[in-house]
């Protein structure tokens, strides 16, 4: 598949993922905020994809638009759980 000449990368992906059914379905299922796995869980009912696949099918999609209209706005939010507790032990060690 080849880009056709004077069409810009981003116009090519747009026309590539409205077309795509996995694209169609991840819209679809996607009608709340969802972590990957719960993508990736929903959309195996339809699709063999994998947690990576799915990050990757989104990255495309960002980058796709046509007329200035992007065909996506994906946010990831990445979170890290603290420490909540360390305990130490003070006194003599035996060897």
């Amino acid at each position: 598949m080849t880009i056709p000449e004077g069409q810009p990368d981003s116009e090519f992906l747009y026309n590539l993922c409205v077309n795509a059914s996995v694209y169609r379905d991840l819209r679809r299922i996607t009608v709340k905020p969802m972590t990957i796995p719960e993508i990736t869980r929903a959309l195996s009912i339809m699709h063999k994809v994998s947690d990576q696949d799915v990050v990757n099918i989104i990255s495309v999609a960002v980058q796709a638009s046509k007329n200035k209209t992007a065909l996506i706005k994906a946010r990831y939010h990445m979170f890290a759980k603290a420490l909540e507790g360390a305990y130490i032990a003070i006194g003599q060690h035996k060897n």
